[in-house]
């Protein structure tokens, strides 16, 4: 197993971004890419948007004083086991969470979206909910039990929606819960009383017509987006290597006996 060197530096990470504010700013969480861990595999997943990252970076800023805290989306969705907990932090904070679509907020990312104690669109983004999607492999019995833990996780999700905008379970499940991707825009959202007014703010690059692309497409589009600037912070004083403080010392003894 290999080790990371005490001062090596951790990458900036490229979709999971935190923009503390200057003199009273509010800060910025951005979640832009796949929600969760792509590489299972991947020990020290610093690039990823993970439960543990958002959840981490929310209690952060809480502990900070911060009043109210803003969470750019711009993603296609992603795993419920990260997105969840991601939910509840956001369901669960006293902090005021604005939750803004910055291009693409859809599956996972909606439902993070939708969390948000004050929600905000762009003109030009987009919304999309489905039922919960997996993949499953084996016997007959194998793809009887994938199915019924997806039902159970789409009633978890009806239940989180029903919640945060009014509507009831029984019409969240009838409306957006038929197995087929109900896009949304600006306009649709309003009118379904998601928002009170559609905003004109700056916004990422927005990609036009992702209903017709495929899942992969849309995590290409979403890996290349640029990311908002961050102050760089100050680079830690390099640290003298073995062979520069054996000299030290070497040099400190002979001056001892020179006294």
């Amino acid at each position: 197993m290999t080790h990371k060197k005490a001062n090596q530096q951790r990458p900036t990470p490229e979709y999971f971004k935190v923009v503390r504010g200057k003199d009273g700013d509010t800060p910025e969480l951005f979640l832009y890419g796949y929600i969760g861990q792509k590489a299972w595999w991947d020990e020290d997943p610093e690039n990823d948007i993970t439960d543990i990252a958002v959840v981490k970076a929310i209690r952060e800023l809480e502990a900070e004083g911060s009043k109210r805290i803003n969470i750019r989306i711009n993603s296609p969705g992603g795993s419920v086991m990260h997105g969840d907990p991601i939910i509840t932090a956001i369901r669960n904070s006293k902090v005021d969470i604005h939750t803004y679509v910055d291009g693409i907020a859809a599956s996972m990312a909606f439902d993070i979206w939708i969390s948000g104690k004050k929600r905000h669109v762009a003109i030009n983004s987009k919304l999309m909910t489905h039922a919960t999607a997996t993949i499953a492999m084996g016997t007959a019995r194998d793809m009887e039990k994938a199915a019924e833990m997806l039902r159970k996780f789409d009633e978890s999700a009806i239940a989180t929606f029903a919640a945060v905008t009014g509507m009831s379970e029984d019409e969240t499940r009838e409306r957006f819960y038929d197995y087929e991707d109900h896009w949304l825009t600006a306009k649709e959202a309003k009118e379904l009383g998601l928002i009170d007014e559609i905003d004109n703010y700056e916004t990422a690059q927005v990609t036009e017509n992702p209903e017709k692309m495929t899942f992969r497409q849309l995590l290409s589009i979403a890996a290349r987006v640029e990311m908002p600037a961050q102050e760089k912070e100050e680079p830690e004083p390099e640290q003298e290597n073995e062979f520069e403080m054996e000299n030290w010392r070497v040099d400190y003894l002979r001056r001892l006996k020179q006294l």
